[in-house]
């Protein structure tokens, strides 16, 4: 996951926590928005990764098995 803008991250901690034997790895950061997300108590299976380059993300999307942007209810997306 990357960005800040309209992420629903309650609702992908609750999820995360039905699956602790999943690895979830949570980028909350992003170059071009002015929002700063913040996860409060995330389950111990999340890990946290902030403002990464550009070549950092492409490098984590490419290795991931599954990528996941959980949005706001009233995101008109």
């Amino acid at each position: 996951m990357f960005g800040r803008e309209r992420r629903d991250y309650v609702a992908l901690c609750a999820a995360a926590g039905l699956l602790p034997s999943l690895a979830f790895v949570v980028v909350i950061g992003s170059a071009w928005s002015g929002r700063h997300a913040v996860l409060e108590d995330p389950p111990p299976n999340i890990s946290i990764r902030q403002d990464l380059s550009y070549a950092d993300l492409r490098d984590l999307y490419k290795r991931a098995a599954l990528v996941a942007v959980p949005l706001e209810a009233a995101t008109l997306y």
